[in-house]
C-alpha cells in the first residue's frame, strides 16, 4: 500500500465512507474551493452560509460571488435550514462552528434538498463523523488539526451521487 492509498483509507475510517471517495487535499480550504470552484455557478445563484464561518469558507464564497455573480446569504447559524429559498443551489457552512462550537443541524439541512457542503476544520477527530450517515454531499477537512496529522493533510469526501456536479480543471 503506497503512502497515498494509507492516508486515503485512514481518512476513510475516520468519515464513514470507502476510500474511493476521499480526495487528498491541503486543508480543508482547498476541499472548500474543490467544490465551490467546480459547481457550475451562475447569476442569480444562491449560496446560504452562516454568520459563524471562517475565511477559509468565506473567502471562496467571495470568488465565486466575484467571478460569478452569485449572491452569498449569510443567515444566523441556528437558522440555516429555514432560510433555504428556491434559488439556493448549495448551503455551506461548518458542521461544527468554530466561534462557539455549535453543531450544525445537518439532518434539517440535509432535508431541503439542497446539496450541502460542510467545512469539518474543527469537526473531523473532534466529534464521530459518519459521512453517509449525516447525508452531506460534501465535506472538506483538515488532518493537521483534531487528528494530530501534519501541516499540510486534509481530505474532501464527495458523495458519490455528485462527482458529476463538480467541472475540476485538473483529472
Amino acid at each position: 500500500m503506497t503512502l497515498r492509498d494509507g492516508a486515503r483509507a485512514g481518512y476513510a475510517s475516520v468519515l464513514g465512507c470507502d476510500p474511493s471517495e476521499v480526495a487528498l487535499t491541503g486543508s480543508t480550504t482547498d476541499g472548500v474551493n474543490t467544490v465551490i470552484g467546480g459547481l457550475d455557478l451562475h447569476p442569480g445563484d444562491e449560496v446560504v452560509t452562516s454568520d459563524q464561518e471562517h475565511p477559509g469558507l468565506l473567502a471562496p464564497l467571495a470568488r465565486a460571488r466575484r467571478r460569478h455573480g452569485i449572491e452569498v446569504r449569510v443567515v444566523p447559524f441556528a437558522e440555516i435550514a429555514g432560510e433555504v429559498s428556491a434559488k439556493t443551489r448549495l448551503i455551506a457552512c461548518s458542521h461544527v462552528s468554530w466561534v462557539g462550537g455549535e453543531v450544525a443541524d445537518v439532518p434539517a439541512l440535509v432535508a431541503t434538498g439542497v446539496p450541502v457542503l460542510l467545512d469539518a476544520a474543527q469537526a473531523l477527530g473532534a466529534i464521530p463523523v459518519d459521512v453517509r450517515a449525516l447525508g452531506c454531499d460534501f465535506y472538506a477537512a483538515s488532518g493537521q488539526k483534531w487528528l494530530c496529522g501534519p501541516e499540510g493533510s486534509g481530505c474532501l469526501y464527495v458523495r458519490p451521487e455528485r462527482l458529476d456536479d463538480l467541472l475540476v480543471p485538473w483529472p
